[in-house]
């Protein structure tokens, strides 16, 4: 008896899908493109229950699995890595702790090693291309601040950052990417930062969180009074205040749409070039 869904629609098990699509050569495949559904047709084989699938390296279904691969694979290593520091504060055995300490060092090698594989397939289409995406740009400004932090900092998308954060507010955008970072590494003696990039309709929100000793009172804050003014330029704001564990959150908040003497103009401004890495 064939097993049927809600819908009256026969289940099929793997062996059997398997068994059928050996039978073709030609498909559809379904992914992510600009934050919507892409169906395109493609050539495959099936080779010891694999599906093999010839594509371009510059093609945007193999920009679209590099970009599930970084950012599923990055963002669980870094959520291991937390796990791991946590658990490195509270152990009082010092063989266990310099076990964890290996284990985070571990992961932060492996997370490089994925980053510069990901760049390096980006290599030849960089070349044809005007410029890398705003999310290939910031982790490379991440990349550059590691030789100062001494250490990676943690970065996290939210939203389709390629698609809204239009090229007027990128080139504010990694300035002040490049200065916060610039700071944790030289005054705050930081040992850990978070990087979180947000794009929405109405808002792109950059925020960098670091642990170390804050702002000191009557510090230099000229480099801060131009992040802000970086912000003012396109109606936004920016802050840097003593976070609730210690250390300095920055956040540069503006808005996604152009802005012109007042309000965002929701008629103008248009949508960045969407290129997943």
């Amino acid at each position: 008896m064939n097993n049927t869904d809600v819908n009256g629609l026969e289940v099929l098990s793997r062996a059997e899908a398997v068994a059928l699509l050996e039978t073709q050569e030609v498909g559809r495949l379904v992914y992510t493109r600009r934050a919507l559904p892409a169906v395109i047709p493609v050539n495959f084989v099936v080779r010891g229950g694999a599906i093999l699938i010839r594509t371009g390296s510059g093609s945007s279904m193999a920009q679209a699995v590099r970009g599930a691969v970084h950012d599923l694979a990055i963002q669980r290593l870094f959520a291991t890595s937390m796990s791991l520091q946590g658990a490195y504060k509270i152990t009082q055995k010092p063989a266990v702790a310099r076990r964890i300490a290996q284990a985070i060092e571990d992961l932060d090698d492996t997370v490089k090693v994925i980053r510069s594989t990901i760049f390096a397939l980006h290599a030849h289409e960089l070349e044809a291309d005007d410029a890398p995406s705003v999310r290939a740009q910031v982790i490379a400004e991440c990349e550059q601040a590691a030789r100062g932090l001494g250490f990676t900092p943690a970065v996290r998308f939210t939203g389709p950052v390629d698609v809204l954060v239009t090229e007027e507010v990128a080139v504010h955008l990694l300035p002040v990417l490049r200065e916060t970072l610039s700071n944790a590494a030289r005054h705050a003696h930081a040992s850990h930062v978070d990087v979180d990039l947000a794009a929405s309709q109405d808002r792109t929100v950059l925020t960098v969180a670091d642990d170390g000793v804050g702002i000191p009172a009557g510090g230099r804050r000229s480099g801060l009074a131009n992040l802000r003014e970086r912000a003012e330029q396109l109606g936004g704001t920016f802050t840097a205040a003593p976070g609730s564990a210690g250390g300095t959150v920055a956040v540069w908040s503006v808005p996604t749409q152009s802005y012109e003497g007042g309000d965002a103009d929701e008629t103008s401004g248009g949508l960045g070039r969407a290129e997943s890495p």
